[in-house]
């Protein structure tokens, strides 16, 4: 995948992010309270790159496998620094970055970004020994 393919395949990563965060905003709290509602969004939105990511690495296959870790570390560097960008810009101080990442506190977001970078590299070893099998 060129860097140029990777970065668009981002922003498709971005458009799901959003939408999993509207989804949570809108069908969750009232039912769940907020912290349960980004524990549900958390699993929805890894759910939901995994199949995106499949769909991305079918058409913009990488490889060697080096490209797809390096496909991986790209998004996870574009997602932390979009994150920081969101918060910091919007005057939030910086323990408001910090509460994101506390997995200790039941955060599950780092969790997603630790997804988004291994997951170009687990699915496409997954398509490569699939289409072995098949040819």
């Amino acid at each position: 995948m060129t860097p140029f393919r990777a970065l668009l395949a981002w922003f498709v990563l971005l458009a799901v992010a959003f939408l999993n965060g509207a989804l949570r905003q809108i069908a969750y709290p009232s039912t769940l309270g907020d912290f349960a509602a980004r524990q549900v969004a958390a699993g929805i939105g890894a759910v939901a790159f995994g199949f995106v990511i499949w769909f991305i690495l079918r058409r913009w296959p990488t490889t060697p496998a080096w490209k797809a870790w390096a496909t991986g570390a790209f998004w996870a560097g574009l997602t932390v620094a979009f994150e920081v960008a969101l918060v910091r810009g919007s005057g939030r101080p910086w323990q408001d970055v910090v509460d994101q990442y506390a997995l200790w506190n039941g955060s599950l977001w780092p969790l997603l970004v630790l997804w988004v970078l291994v997951a170009p590299a687990a699915i496409s070893a997954l398509q490569r020994s699939s289409s072995d099998r098949e040819g």
